[in-house]
């Protein structure tokens, strides 16, 4: 069997979404831009300095208790699952997403409200 090769996605368009953090309170800054082939999914936190780059894959999953955490180099980035979710759904395979926090906004505690922006 011939295996069919699928075409990278990324966003048309740069996306931003403001909204607080479940479990910090912190009001976020979320920017999701488009990224070029062989990107992947990637992180930045904008808060840092230097910024550091967290990519999203499982070897960096480090907490799955009340939501999913990535971590680099004690860098935390919390509550990952509904962006990460509307990424996949989307067919989304490189997207750099620039934070300025340590949390994924809540918004309307679903992935529907990234979901609707990055469509």
């Amino acid at each position: 069997m011939i295996a069919k090769i699928k075409s990278q996605q990324t966003l048309k368009k740069q996306v931003k979404l403001k909204g607080v953090g479940l479990h910090t309170g912190e009001q976020i800054l979320m920017v999701l831009n488009p990224a070029p082939e062989n990107t992947g999914i990637q992180f930045v936190r904008t808060d840092l300095d230097p910024q550091v780059e967290i990519p999203a894959l499982a070897n960096f999953v480090t907490l799955t208790d009340r939501g999913t955490t990535i971590e680099k180099e004690g860098v935390k980035i919390q509550t990952t699952e509904h962006l990460l979710a509307a990424l996949f759904s989307a067919e989304m395979s490189n997207c750099i997403i620039e934070i300025n926090g340590s949390e994924i906004p809540i918004l309307d505690g679903s992935s529907k409200p990234f979901s609707d922006a990055i469509e």
